[in-house]
């Protein structure tokens, strides 16, 4: 039976290597003073609601909004019920075991239902999603910097800084606002087109950073070309994960020194 590595086409294992190191350099996440993590020895402010929403001055956060009919009620009231007595079972502080617990039990599994697309998925149209993408937009580099983020068929995704005065609550407000109108417009309805509340976790590291940008741009894995959008650094990200990937895939062919000398 022949070798598979002799099936191999030529190349050169340096310039294979090369490349992927290249490609997994070629996306860098926002530098210097435009991110600012969570600082534990500054105050921090809490705002009540459903879900936790902790505010500090100058830091980053990644923040997740959805379409009103995007988690099916009895799921929703399931979850929350949970999570009330998940958080009366565990009073703070929490250890990293179980941190690590409730992100998987309770923001992963929502993170889940969402990607799994209930609803309508509306903003699965280029017009309505374009709606969306422009109220993002509007104010950015003015009150604050968004430079990754996602708009999928019921949600958004995104890694955004407020900038001087302005605050978070007010921002995701203005974006919910001024796209819930236009697209009833465009539509001829009347009511909620984003559920009320949105998830938002300030950001602790660049580690951090990195992993919540990954999980941006990968975030339409498996959906149709036309039916997501992505902002320009989410995209560079994304096409230098699938080379890296690619050239991975060749260069894990390549003969180790051991089998190049048999």
């Amino acid at each position: 039976m022949d070798d598979p590595i002799d099936k191999m086409p030529d190349v050169d294992s340096e310039l294979l290597i090369g490349l992927v190191e290249a490609a997994s350099r070629r996306f860098h996440p926002l530098h210097g003073d435009e991110i600012g993590f969570f600082h534990p020895s500054e105050s921090i402010a809490y705002l009540d609601g459903n879900l936790p929403h902790w505010r500090q001055d100058g830091v980053t956060y990644f923040v997740t909004y959805r379409t009103a009919d995007s988690i099916p009620q009895e799921k929703l009231r399931l979850w929350l019920a949970e999570r009330d007595v998940w958080l009366r079972e565990n009073p703070e502080p929490h250890s990293p075991k179980q941190k690590k617990e409730y992100w998987k039990l309770f923001p992963k599994r929502m993170h889940d239902w969402l990607d799994a697309g209930y609803g309508e998925c509306l903003l699965k149209d280029a017009g309505l999603r374009q709606i969306v993408v422009d109220g993002l937009l509007h104010f950015a580099g003015n009150r604050y910097l968004f430079k990754e983020w996602v708009v999928m068929p019921n949600h958004v995704h995104g890694i955004v800084t407020p900038m001087g005065e302005h605050q978070l609550s007010g921002i995701l407000h203005s974006w919910k606002s001024f796209t819930a109108k236009e697209i009833n417009k465009r539509l001829g309805r009347q009511g909620s087109f984003w559920h009320k509340e949105s998830f938002d976790h300030i950001v602790r590291s660049a580690e951090s950073l990195e992993r919540i940008g990954a999980y941006i741009a990968a975030n339409p894995d498996g959906l149709p070309m036309g039916s997501y959008s992505l902002s320009a650094d989410a995209q560079m990200r994304r096409d230098a994960a699938s080379t890296v990937d690619e050239a991975s895939s060749l260069v894990s062919w390549l003969p180790t020194e051991e089998q190049s000398d048999k």
